[in-house]
């Protein structure tokens, strides 16, 4: 017997609408900027504690992070991860340029938005030439610069100040000079999302970046409640991962120091599950940990410590990732 016509409709609705709500976490493409000018950044340093000046001379600094950023992409591409790689222009010189993640995001809906970075010298990665072939190549519905906010000295560092719950839409944010609430809210509202705000510090300073504390999964997440001092923001986190049905994997303060928040759930060409992380990290972790993480899906670790000491980011912070 032919479904009615009524039948029909019904069904091409619900199809469309499960389409439509059927949000992934993770994606197998990512974009990478080189390293063209990587250095200690002075104007970053005040308000990130995971910086150090190194005494070394900055071409050996230079030569050491171009070639763990190159094994980055070449442990990605190995994975089955679509790689984007784009060399940094020579000029201006822009040595955070390599954490792309700060500046851009894209999303599942055919979203593009740009976002308010503090540091003066960060503003100027937003490249227009990248957001252009990203419309040649993808279909972007919708761009979202939020740029003007710098000249009200509120920021919104992309991916660095918010972890995204995807699936749940659900935005963490760890507030700080970096993750200001007026921004934070103008693009939850706008995406449709919900807010869990908290406060990090680390060696009894404010932690900069949210992703430094924690991370999201699929089905998972990583957090260092030890960094968060007030006890009814742990208490809203951990409702919030009860609810969402997260496997919990808590680090230290030490870990942190370590990168182990800063770490990303990518899948493959072929939908396989990848959880990207540091040596540092790795080394990092106990058993339990790493059979925790092994059961969300495949390590992948590789040395970036040159970066994470120098630039303050670890290998999460490395990459942006695409949805479109």
């Amino acid at each position: 017997m032919q479904p009615s016509a009524f039948n029909m409709r019904w069904y091409f609705l619900h199809s469309f609408c499960i389409i439509f709500f059927s949000m992934k976490q993770s994606t197998n493409t990512v974009l990478l900027v080189s390293p063209t000018s990587f250095s200690f950044n002075p104007e970053t340093a005040g308000s990130n504690v995971f910086q150090h000046d190194v005494q070394l001379a900055k071409k050996v600094i230079h030569q050491s992070a171009q070639k763990e950023w190159e094994r980055v992409c070449e442990m990605l591409i190995k994975e089955n991860i679509n790689v984007i790689a784009v060399m940094d222009t020579k000029t201006p010189i822009k040595p955070d340029a390599l954490f792309p993640n700060n500046w851009i995001s894209t999303h599942q809906d055919g979203t593009l938005i740009l976002y308010p970075l503090l540091a003066h010298n960060r503003r100027i990665e937003k490249r227009l030439d990248i957001v252009y072939q990203f419309t040649q190549k993808y279909s972007i519905t919708n761009i979202i610069d939020l740029s003007f906010y710098e000249e009200q000295n509120q920021f919104l560092e992309g991916t660095g100040s918010m972890v995204f719950d995807r699936i749940n839409k659900i935005i963490y944010a760890c507030l700080s000079t970096r993750t200001c609430i007026k921004p934070l809210e103008h693009i939850a509202k706008l995406m449709g999302y919900q807010v869990v705000v908290f406060h990090a510090y680390n060696h009894e300073k404010p932690i900069y970046h949210t992703n430094v504390v924690m991370s999201v999964g699929s089905d998972w997440a990583t957090i260092c409640f030890d960094a968060i001092p007030d006890i009814e923001e742990r208490r809203k986190i951990k409702d919030f991962f009860s609810r969402t049905g997260k496997a919990v994997v808590k680090l230290s303060l030490k870990q942190i120091d370590a990168f182990a928040g800063n770490i990303l759930e990518l899948e493959s060409i072929e939908g396989k599950r990848k959880i990207i992380m540091s040596k540092t990290t790795y080394d990092s972790l106990n058993k339990d940990q790493i059979e925790a993480f092994t059961s969300f899906g495949d390590i992948c670790y590789v040395d970036v410590s040159t970066i994470e000491k120098v630039g303050g980011g670890g290998i999460r912070c490395l990459i942006a990732e695409v949805f479109l």
